[in-house]
Formats: C-alpha cells, structure tokens, sequence
C-alpha cells in the first residue's frame, strides 16, 4: 500500500502567509484562514499552513533561500502538490518555486479566479472572468501543461468552455 496520495483525490497544498511590517501576526493568520477556505471552496485539501515573517522581500522566491527550502521539504514531506501563498507572487518568482520544488506553485489570486469562474453564471460573466485570467496568464503560460497536480486556476473549472 502506498502513501501517495490517491490519483483522483484533492489536490494537498502548504499554504503560506506572510507577515511583513504592514501587518500584524493576528491578522497574517486570520488572512491565512481565509485563503484555507477559499482552498478548500476550489477543492484542496489543505494539510499546513504557515505564517512566515518577512523581513526583506527576496527578488527570487520572496522568502529567502534557507526558508523556500525548509518550506519545500515541508511541502513534500506531507505529499503535497500545491503550495499556495497568501500574497501575490512576481511570475519570475513563481517559476522560481516551481523549479525549485517541483510543485504547482499558486497565489490568493489565483484561487479567487478559480472561484470566479465556478461561479459564473451567464456568458458574459463568463467571458469577462475568462478575460481577467487570460491576462494574468500570459506571463505565466506554462503551468496547464507540466502541472504535476492537475489543477489550474480556471483550467480545472470549465471557465470559458462551451
């Protein structure tokens, strides 16, 4: 018997807030509650969550490199295939985390368009939201094709298909 998770399960994400000099502890937490549940509302299954402080903000991967590497092993120690953080990530920066962990690397705002869409009732809702996430894809087009989790904001909910 294997511990992978199974094939068609959720997808298992770490998710990781951050608490800079613009917010306290108490409110870098109650933000990372929140992005739990709008994880779990797009199908996630969220296995740890982190609020992390941020001192100086790294150009590469936002974290520095001793804590991007802690939280990669975190990561996939507890078999996830997602890490989705709180505040948005530079599309450098994103690749950066993918290619360092191998996981599918995602922002708040990325689940918040996967809700979107999943919500989306008529057609011209959903060719406006279809818009948004075309746009804030074009700097990040790679992700559908060699994403090892199979979940994609949009991608995973239709949005935009007839």
């Amino acid at each position: 018997m294997s511990n992978a998770p199974a094939h068609n399960a959720a997808p298992r994400a770490l998710l990781i807030g951050l608490q800079d000099a613009d917010h306290e502890r108490k409110e870098a937490e109650s933000l990372l509650e929140e992005l739990a549940e709008l994880a779990t509302n797009v199908g996630m299954e969220v296995v740890v969550r982190h609020v992390v402080r941020l001192r100086e903000p790294n150009p590469r991967f936002l974290l520095g490199t001793g804590k991007t590497e802690e939280l990669i092993q975190e990561a996939k120690a507890n078999q996830c295939e997602l890490i989705v953080f709180d505040d948005e990530l530079h599309p450098a920066q994103q690749r950066n985390w993918e290619a360092a962990s191998g996981l599918t690397v995602i922002d708040r705002q990325e689940v918040i368009l996967d809700i979107l869409c999943r919500g989306c009732g008529g057609h011209g809702a959903t060719c406006r939201v279809s818009a948004v996430a075309a746009r804030r894809s074009v700097v990040r087009v790679r992700r559908s094709s060699n994403s090892t989790s199979g979940w994609c904001a949009t991608a995973s909910s239709g949005c935009g298909r007839s």
